[in-house]
This record gives structure tokens, sequence and C-alpha cells, in this order.
């Protein structure tokens, strides 16, 4: 069982139950809203951490502040002041601390012939290879921007996809599966992640949604020996879209 799904399912079934017996007098009545708010903040944040994003820390903890401004006593800078703030110092701060993102994106291959790493650089769009084209593993890392990558991989094991704040698309048409299998991680935050995929491949797709939306357009190969790909869509207060043609 999914542990993230679990928790949320755990966490709308007491607010379900918290709606219920508020409303006959048996607790007193609390902001349902904001506390739901809240916690999909501190989820978003907790993850920030963990993936050392600036802006997936930054701007939850600035929405909460707006939500409880007046307990704070921030009145005089909410909501807009302190959500801009917020958004610029996340700029900056990844200005100052840009570990290898390039154009907004960070793109790595790891390749397991004799344990070397090799990095992907882009240009106009593209991969441009340096040491080996069998890179089984890529990593695709977008933030504040919009981009558009192609992954060519003729060994592809595993993508993983991380958007916040922005829109990235990624094509798969040109890669091909290793030993005919291969998992695709997505994760969004507060952006919007478009996946292309070829209709050729078999396609299974699994979802986790905080207040985001996953949507499917078309329908993978039915062939039980077609390549398949099993996608693995995380998304919070935004929407990715997988497009199989």
């Amino acid at each position: 069982m999914n542990k993230k799904n679990l928790f949320w399912g755990f966490v709308l079934i007491v607010l379900a139950v918290y709606v219920l017996i508020s409303r006959i007098g048996i607790i007193p009545d609390l902001p349902v809203g904001k506390i739901l708010v809240s916690l999909i903040c501190v989820y978003i944040m907790i993850k920030g951490v963990i993936n050392r994003n600036f802006a997936e820390i930054l701007i939850p903890l600035a929405v909460i502040g707006c939500q409880y401004d007046e307990v704070l006593g921030i009145t005089k800078i909410t909501p807009w002041p302190l959500l801009l703030a917020a958004v610029l110092i996340s700029i900056g701060l990844s200005l100052i601390f840009p570990g290898k993102r390039k154009n907004g994106v960070n793109i790595t291959y790891y390749s397991d012939g004799n344990g070397k790493t090799v990095e992907q650089n882009t240009v106009n769009g593209k991969f441009v290879e340096e040491g080996t084209q069998d890179g089984e593993i890529v990593h695709i890392e977008n933030s504040f921007s919009g981009n558009s990558q192609y992954v060519n991989s003729q060994n592809l094991l595993r993508a993983k996809v991380e958007n916040s704040f922005g829109q990235c698309n990624v094509y798969f048409h040109n890669a091909t599966l290793k030993n005919g299998k291969a998992t695709i991680e997505a994760e969004n935050s507060f952006g919007e992640t478009n996946l292309y995929i070829p209709g050729a491949w078999r396609v299974q797709i699994e979802q986790d949604v905080a207040l985001g939306d996953v949507k499917v357009y078309g329908s993978g190969n039915a062939d039980m020996d077609a390549p398949s790909v099993l996608v693995h869509a995380e998304c919070s207060l935004g929407c990715i879209n997988i497009y199989i043609e």
C-alpha cells in the first residue's frame, strides 16, 4: 500500500468525521479549510527540504503565513507582499546556490557499464552526449521556467521528472527501453508537467494527487509483448498531462 495515499486517506477521513461531529456541538468548530491547506503546505515543504528546493520550502511557508496573519501579527505584509517576497527570495537563493542546474533544468545520465557518471547537457532543447549514449537513468529537474526536453536514451531504465512553479515538457519518442521495460516518475508542485509517450508502448499509470490533477490523453499498446512503461505521477497543486501518441 502506498504510504502517501494512506496518510492522505487518513487525513481526509479524520476531517470528514470532524465536519460531522462539529455540527452537533460535541467539539468546537475549527477552520477545516485552513487546516487542510496547512497540511498540504507542510507536505510540500517536507518534499522541498528533501529535494533541496527553495521554492517548495518558502512559498508554502508564505501561504501558511497568509492564512494565520492575524495570529502572527503580520497583516500589513499579507497576502501579496509576503508571497512576492517568498518568490523573489526563492529565485535569489536558487541563483546563489544553483548546484548543477542549467537553464532551469538539471539533467543527469548514469551509465552502468563501468560505474562512471556521465552528465547530459542540452542545446536548443536537445541532448548533447558526453562520453556515452547508453544512459539508463535520466533525471530532469525544472523550477521557475518553461522547458522542453527530449529523451534520446537507447537503454532507458528509469526517468525522474521534477517540476515546480514552471512548465516542463518531456518527450520520450526517441527513447528505447532497456529489456523492454522502464519506469517514469513525475513529481509536480505548483506547475504543469507534460509527458509525451509513444503509443507503441504499453503504459501503466499510478497516481498520487493532493489538490492537483493528472490527465491522460490517448491509450497505450494493448499487446502484452510490447515495451512497457510504468508512470508514477505525483501532483500537488498543479497538473500532470500524459499524452500517449
